[in-house]
C-alpha cells in the first residue's frame, strides 16, 4: 500500500508545502554550449469558468490556459494552467472516477510506457522494492480558489515525460514528478477551464526537489536556455516565454526586485508602502509581501485592509470609462502603479479586488498581485538569481487558437545537445541497435516458448540471454563474481589436473554491459538493473502489452 502525505498547498492561489525532501537529478547534465537558444514560447487561450458560476460581475473571470504532453509512445494531450503561486504539476487521471475528473481530460498512467511510480525522496518505488510494478507516495492537497471556494485532491505520485506544446513538432520535454489525482471535490474543480496545473513556484512549494516543475526544468536546461521565464497576460490571451524573456512584449525597461522570504517558495517582492493619489494608506508598516499570482484573476487584500482600501478608491463612470485616482505598490527602489482601467471593470466601475483572509498572519500584512498588475506588466521570472522583473506590458494581444500538433519527435531537452565526439556518437549508436535487436527478439522468443506465458518478468528476461561466440575483451572481469568464478574453475582444473579450464560463457544486457550468464541471471532474480550503470533491465518487458497479459 502506498504511504500517504498530507500537504497543505493553494493549487490554484497560492500554496505553501514542507521542506524539500529529496533529490529528482536523475543522470548527467547537460555539457554548457556557448550559445543559448532564445527558448520557448507557450501560447495561453483566455478561457471562461465552466459550469453554473454566473459571472455578474464585469470582471470576465476566467483562467489562462496552455498545452503540455504527457507520457509515451502516444503523448497524451492537456490544458493546464501555469500557475507562479504553486510548485507541483497536478493532471487530474483516469485513476480518478470522480465527476470533476470526467468533466476534464484525464492523464493515463497505465498507458504511458515512459510513467514510473515515485516516492515523495525523488527515488523510484521500483528501485526500492525491485518490482516495476511498486506503487508509489499519495499526497493530499488543499485548494482555494480566489472565485471558486475551498477543496481538496488526492494523488498518486508519478515519474513521466511532460513536453510543453510549443509552436511546431520538436516539443521540449523534461522528466517531471506528477500529482495523478485520485479524488478530488466538485469545486473548485468542476467549474475551472483547465485540465490541470503546472506550478511555476520556487522550489519550496513543492513536497520535494523531484516534485518541482521549475526545478527540474532548470536543472534539465542547463546550458540550453536561461533559467528565466516571462509572463505575458493580454485582455484575450497570452505566452509563456521559458528562457529569454520575449521582448515583443516589453513597452518599457525591466525593472528587478529582490525575491524576500524565498525559503517560503513563493515569488513575491517587498511593499513598502501603498498610495492612492498621493495619499499614503495606513497599513505596510515594517513592510508587506505581495505574492504575485498568476491564476488569481483579482488582487488579493488582506482582509484587515480592504475595507480601508476601497474607500480610497472612489471611481465615478462616464462615457463608459472609470475615472478615478491611481493605486501605487511602493517597493525597495521603485513603483508598480495600476490605474482605473487596470483595477476595475465592467460599466459598473466594479472593483478588481477580493478580501483574502490568512494574509499577513504575521503581522506584516500582504497583497497577492494577480491579473490587474499581471496585466498590466510584463513579468520575468529569473530563478538564479531570485528577482523579479517588471516592464509595461505591450505588443499584440491576441485571441489563442490551438493548432493540432503532429508528432515529428518529442525530444528531451538534453537530447538536443549535438556531442561532438565521435567515438561517443559510434557507441550510442551501438548500443542503440543492441536494444532493437533486443526488444525485436524478445517478443519473438515469448511467441515461441510457450510455457514462458505463465513465467515472471525476470525470469522472462533470464530466459531470452544468449551467450557470446567470445569473451568481451572490454569488460576485462565480470562485475558481479569480480573474477571470483574463472578463480574457482581454474583452481578446480589445477587440482584436477583436467589441463585448461572451461570458458564462462558471457552474454550482454541491452545497455551493452556484459557479464557471466550465470551470475547476470542470479543478478537478475533479485534485483532488475544492471549492475554497472542501473538501467532496468525490464523496461522493454513492461512496454509490451503481449508479455503484460
Amino acid at each position: 500500500m502506498p504511504s500517504s502525505i498530507s500537504v497543505r498547498l493553494l493549487c490554484l492561489l497560492a500554496s505553501t508545502a514542507s521542506q524539500a525532501l529529496g533529490s529528482g537529478v536523475r543522470g548527467p547534465l547537460p555539457e554548457k554550449q556557448e550559445q543559448l537558444r532564445d527558448g520557448y514560447l507557450v501560447k495561453l487561450q483566455r478561457q471562461p469558468l465552466l459550469g453554473p458560476v454566473v459571472d455578474d460581475t464585469g470582471l470576465n473571470l476566467g483562467a489562462y490556459v496552455g498545452r503540455i504532453f504527457v507520457g509515451l509512445p502516444e503523448p497524451q494531450e492537456l490544458l493546464v494552467t501555469f500557475d507562479t503561486a504553486s510548485g507541483h504539476v497536478v493532471l487530474p487521471s483516469t485513476r480518478c472516477s470522480a465527476p470533476a475528473c470526467q468533466a476534464h481530460r484525464r492523464y493515463s498512467v497505465e498507458a504511458s510506457t515512459s510513467a514510473w511510480e515515485l516516492r515523495v525522496d525523488g527515488l523510484l518505488a521500483a528501485d526500492i522494492v525491485e518490482d516495476p510494478e511498486a506503487a508509489g507516495d499519495q499526497v493530499t492537497i488543499d485548494v482555494s480558489h480566489m472565485d471558486l471556494g475551498s477543496g481538496n485532491c488526492v494523488g498518486d505520485l508519478i515519474r513521466d515525460r511532460v513536453c510543453l506544446g510549443v509552436e511546431g513538432s520538436h516539443l521540449p520535454c523534461s522528466e517531471q514528478g506528477i500529482v495523478a489525482v485520485t479524488e478530488l471535490t466538485e469545486e473548485p474543480f468542476n467549474s475551472v477551464p483547465n485540465d490541470g496545473i503546472v506550478g511555476l513556484g520556487l522550489k519550496n512549494l513543492a513536497v520535494g526537489e523531484a516534485l518541482s516543475f521549475m526545478q527540474q526544468w532548470v536543472e534539465g536546461t542547463e546550458g540550453v536556455v536561461l533559467p528565466q521565464f516571462g509572463l505575458f497576460l493580454g485582455q484575450k490571451g497570452g505566452e509563456l516565454a521559458l528562457g529569454k524573456p520575449n521582448s515583443a512584449h516589453l513597452a518599457s525597461p525591466l525593472a528587478w526586485f529582490p525575491i524576500v522570504s524565498p525559503e517560503e517558495g513563493y515569488w513575491q517582492v517587498l511593499v513598502t508602502a501603498v498610495r492612492v493619489g498621493n495619499q499614503t494608506l495606513d497599513m505596510c508598516h515594517g513592510g508587506c509581501k505581495g505574492i504575485i499570482d498568476s491564476s488569481a484573476s483579482r488582487l488579493g487584500v488582506p482582509d484587515g485592509l480592504a475595507p480601508t482600501l476601497e474607500e480610497a478608491l472612489a471611481l465615478t463612470s462616464s462615457d463608459g470609462d472609470c475615472h478615478g485616482p491611481e493605486l501605487h505598490f511602493e517597493l525597495e527602489g521603485g513603483t508598480l502603479t495600476l490605474t482605473p482601467k487596470d483595477y476595475a471593470a465592467g460599466s459598473a466601475c466594479t472593483l478588481r479586488l477580493a478580501s483574502v483572509k490568512g494574509l499577513g498572519a504575521d503581522g506584516g500584512g500582504g497583497f497577492i498581485f494577480g491579473e490587474p498588475l499581471l496585466q498590466r506588466y510584463y513579468t520575468v521570472f529569473d530563478w538564479n538569481s531570485s528577482r523579479v522583473g517588471f516592464g509595461l506590458s505591450g505588443g499584440p494581444d491576441e485571441e489563442v487558437l490551438f493548432e493540432p500538433v503532429a508528432f515529428v519527435e518529442a525530444v528531451s531537452l538534453t537530447d538536443q545537445l549535438v556531442p561532438t565526439c565521435l567515438s561517443l556518437v559510434l557507441k550510442v549508436i551501438a548500443m542503440a541497435l543492441a536494444s532493437l535487436i533486443w526488444v525485436r527478439a524478445l517478443p519473438l522468443l515469448v511467441s515461441k516458448v510457450g510455457f514462458l506465458a505463465g513465467t515472471s518478468a525476470s525470469e522472462l528476461f533470464v530466459a531470452a540471454l544468449k551467450p557470446l561466440a567470445t569473451a568481451p575483451v572490454e569488460e576485462g572481469e565480470c562485475a558481479v563474481c569480480l573474477g571470483s568464478c574463472e578463480e574457482e574453475l581454474t583452481c578446480a582444473s589445477a587440482k584436477t589436473g583436467t589441463g585448461t579450464p572451461p570458458r564462462l560463457p558471457w552474454c550482454r544486457l541491452p545497455c551493452g554491459h556484459a557479464f557471466h550468464v550465470q551470475c547476470i541471471s542470479s543478478w537478475i532474480g533479485k534485483a532488475h538493473r544492471c549492475p554497472i550503470c542501473r538501467r532496468h533491465v525490464l523496461e522493454h518487458l513492461r512496454s509490451k502489452p503481449s508479455l503484460h497479459s
